[in-house]
């Protein structure tokens, strides 16, 4: 091998393990020129770069050419150094310096310094007035010769491209500065297309006056811990990167088995690997130990460097496995509103509550009155009703509820259980669904969460889970038509967790189920249990085209404009509640939630007595959807005919069966009128369980008697005016179930 293509090997092992181009590790006696264009070529003739566009020549401290970088047609970068008396290709022997050295020498300390990646962009700050240097080569060159010329400036300003190469470049010179500068600081510019610079930026409209205010409101740079990757060392590196984002205090545990998650908007996203492989490449500084290249000298023996590395992927891999172990907050939720917490104080400041695990974001709120007068509360109620006030409410017990809906989109999150609310009407266009959005804008700064008709129960399930894992405060399950029927929503409504498989993972997960739940639907029907579950506000129009109503003031616009002072509005109306004592107006709460019936129904009742509103009961709406349950209407028609038809004895399902077939009795002239009226009013009997049996287990026109019985199981022990069907022991060993219908006898 000759001494040329040893050098060239060896210049490429170099620029292998170090970076930059080959030609940066070669003697000028190994470069030869091309032409007379400045195209410049390797050794072997491989011709690089084109005509010259723009040359820049870095001076040393005296103002003496030192280095010359030509920018040619391609973007490739020659350089040569000055030699006394002429430009020579390569780069000097000596230190490093940056562009401008003379002018940062200069400049007094007070002056800020700008740093970019390459000269066109310090020509195009120096050009705005402003003090600006780069290193030459571009990103991932910065070296250690460069530190001393900023030693007595205060503020420093990096300005990042929009790649993850100048990301890490900052992040590179960050760490180099920031034991030599009064304080480093790196400046994101917004609105870049990927790979811009600030050139682009200021190309773009950009100027000095809004850069100014972006590095003012940039943070301080901290000192990122470094971890060498070593053999040996994977477990020093994963505890390294734990106490990082502990000490960060930028992700949080959630539920159960936790899971790292992090901030997205005013919602919460679970952390992946990938995520996390970028966050600790921004907070930690890694660096490998690069090989010595070249053949070993004894007179000036080759050490090994560390060389600036990326995050490998094995490493968030063994933090998340771990996450169970990291110092870090539990969230509950985030909320972008002040709520009251469980024993009745107002959460108001910003930040991380820990009693609660809310976190509070967004500017600071205006206090709210702990003891409203009567004043302050009529304008509270105004302010809170004047987007509803003309809404076509049937009643006023309809009005109740939905002031109990706003009230609960406040204090959602710091209750264990609540009802959902359902807006209905009897036809599209009443403003069912606008009245569900207003209440969301409560909830959430950003755009509603609504879902379209789901009248699976399978399909809710997995919607409610997924609900639950982003943190949404609130959710609108809009045109739910007729019945409506789902265990997954019993138990969310019921249950303080919500449990389920996360979709393509044999995983379970458990979220608390504090989410504000609203429907709405033209006519909607509640069955199961979910009609004790489900406060429903009831409008209606009285009109056949009610689409085609106009209103003064858009309640949704009205909402979304005002929602500060709508929220303060509720917040003040609770408080007085609270501050008058916590009455109880009414003494039988709403079974399984009560705690919310204690402070939000309780203070729709104290709020109408205090103001004289012409506001009903929110829990009314109970008993209505109770009375139009189907399947309690059925239960309670089966207990009346199936106990007259039965004579009050004892019964088995086939005898029953027996019992209401038709028969072809009929009457003759030898019968009185009384007699035909009872035969008639026992056919009638017959033919009404007959009907009932058919609705609960017919199959093909006949009656199941399996279905039927399994029917009787689920409806055993439930009263309905007094009468209830009991489950009787059954006759002989092996006997067939026994049923009676019993009725409570008075007191």
């Amino acid at each position: 091998m000759s001494r040329r293509q040893e050098a060239i090997s060896e210049a490429r092992l170099r620029a292998a393990f170090g970076g930059g181009e080959v030609e940066d590790y070669l003697d000028e006696k190994y470069l030869r020129y091309a032409n007379g264009n400045k195209k410049w070529s390797y050794a072997s003739g491989e011709a690089r770069g084109g005509n010259v566009v723009a040359e820049y020549v870095y001076s040393d401290k005296d103002g003496e050419p030192y280095l010359r970088v030509e920018r040619t047609e391609d973007k490739q970068f020659p350089q040569s150094h000055w030699d006394g008396k002429q430009w020579k290709w390569g780069k000097p022997k000596g230190p490093k310096i940056p562009y401008m050295l003379p002018n940062l020498m200069a400049a007094k300390p007070e002056t800020p310094i700008f740093i970019c990646e390459g000269e066109k962009d310090a020509e195009n700050l120096i050009d705005l007035g402003l003090v600006a240097s780069c290193a030459s080569e571009g990103a991932g060159k910065w070296t250690e010769d460069l530190n001393g010329c900023f030693a007595d400036k205060q503020t420093v300003y990096i300005l990042e491209d929009n790649d993850e190469p100048g990301r890490k470049h900052a992040r590179q010179v960050a760490q180099n500065l920031k034991e030599i500068v009064g304080e480093v600081r790196i400046v994101a510019l917004p609105g870049l297309k990927v790979h811009g610079d600030v050139s682009d930026w200021l190309a773009g409209g950009g100027t000095k006056e809004r850069l100014l205010e972006l590095c003012a409101a940039a943070p301080i740079y901290e000192a990122c811990p470094v971890v060498t990757l070593n053999a040996g060392q994977q477990a020093d590196a994963v505890d390294v990167a734990m106490g990082v984002i502990a000490k960060r205090a930028e992700l949080y545990v959630r539920g159960t088995p936790v899971e790292l998650v992090r901030l997205v908007g005013d919602g919460i996203a679970p952390v992946t690997a990938t995520w996390l492989q970028d966050y600790l490449n921004r907070h930690i500084a890694f660096q490998r130990s690069a090989r010595p290249v070249g053949r070993p000298n004894s007179a000036e023996p080759k050490t090994a460097k560390p060389v600036p590395t990326d995050c490998p992927t094995w490493l968030p891999e063994h933090v998340l496995a771990k996450t169970d172990e990291l110092k870090v907050p539990v969230l509950d939720s985030v909320i972008t509103a002040p709520t009251l917490r469980a024993d009745g104080s107002l959460l108001i400041e910003p930040g991380y509550d820990p009693a609660t695990k809310l976190l509070l974001i967004g500017d600071r709120w205006p206090t709210v009155p702990s003891e409203p007068t009567r004043a302050e509360l009529r304008t509270a109620w105004e302010v809170l009703w004047r987007p509803f006030e003309k809404f076509p409410f049937e009643t006023a017990f309809d009005k109740g509820v939905m002031l109990a809906s706003l009230l609960t989109a406040l204090v959602r999150r710091s209750l264990p259980l609540a009802p959902a609310f359902s807006f209905d009407a009897p036809q599209a266009g009443t403003g069912k669904t606008l009245l569900g959005t207003c209440v969301l804008t409560l909830t959430a700064d950003g755009p509603p969460s609504i879902i379209p008709e789901c009248g699976d129960n399978e399909e809710v399930r997995k919607r409610l889970l997924s609900i639950l894992r982003q943190g949404v405060p609130g959710v609108l399950f809009d045109n739910i038509r007729g019945n409506f029927k789902s265990s997954a929503m019993e138990m969310l409504l019921t249950s303080e967790n919500f449990s389920d498989r996360v979709l393509g993972i044999n995983r379970l997960l458990s979220f608390r189920s504090n989410v504000l739940v609203l429907i709405s639907g033209n006519n909607f029907q509640p069955q199961g249990d979910l009609w004790r579950r489900i406060l429903t506000c009831r409008i209606n129009a009285s009109d056949d085209s009610p689409e085609a109503r106009y209103f003064d003031l858009r309640p949704l616009d009205h909402c979304r404009t005002h929602r500060r002072k709508i929220i303060l509005a509720g917040l003040t109306i609770l408080q007085g509640f609270i501050a008058a004592g916590r009455p109880t107006m009414d003494k039988a709460p709403l079974g399984s939630f009560e705690s919310w019936d204690a402070l939000v129904r309780q203070s729709v009742l104290w709020l109408n007595d205090a103001l004289s509103l012409e506001i009903g009961d929110p829990v009314h709406c109970v008993k209505i959807a109770k009375a139009r349950e189907p399947e309690l209407d059925r239960l309670a028609r089966f207990l009346k005919a199936a106990r007259t038809l039965m004579n009050n004895d004892q019964w088995t399902v086939a005898k029953l069966v027996e019992a209401c077939k038709w028969q072809s009795d009929r009457s003759d002239s030898r019968m009185t009128d009384t007699e035909e009226a009872k035969l008639a009013a026992a056919a009638k009997i017959k033919s009404d369980v007959r009907a009932l049996l058919l609705e609960v287990a017919g199959e093909r026109g006949d009656i199941n008697t399996r279905r039927f019985g399994h029917w009787l199981v689920t409806q055993a022990d439930k009263r309905h005016e007094g009468l209830w069907l009991a489950r009787c022991a059954a006759k002989g060993h092996g006997g067939t179930t026994q049923w009676q219908i019993q009725k409570e006898e008075p007191k």
